[in-house]
C-alpha cells in the first residue's frame, strides 16, 4: 500500500479532498516536521486541524502539517513519534 503525499500546491480544496477519505480509519501519518503518528482518524476540524485518536489521546495534527498520509494495517500498534 502507498502512502498517498500530499498536494504540492497546498491549496486547502485539494488537501481536503485528499484527507476526507481517511476519516473513521487506522491511518499511519507522517508530518512534515519529521514525526509519525498511527491512529485512528477522527476528524477534519473546521479550523484544518486533524484529530486522531492515538491509544487513549487525543492528537491534533494542523492540515498543512500533514506530509503523507495512508490507511494502516489493523495490526499496526499505535503510537506517536
Amino acid at each position: 500500500m502507498l502512502a498517498r503525499a500530499m498536494p504540492p500546491d497546498r491549496n486547502p480544496r485539494n488537501q481536503r479532498e485528499t484527507l476526507l477519505p481517511f476519516v473513521g480509519k487506522k491511518v499511519n501519518l507522517a508530518t512534515t516536521d519529521f514525526h509519525h503518528v498511527v491512529g485512528r482518524f477522527v476528524e477534519l476540524r473546521p479550523d484544518g486541524k486533524l484529530r486522531l485518536k492515538v491509544g487513549t489521546d487525543e492528537v491534533m495534527i494542523p492540515r498543512l502539517g500533514v506530509a503523507s498520509i495512508q490507511e494502516a494495517e489493523p495490526a499496526v500498534a499505535e503510537y506517536v513519534k
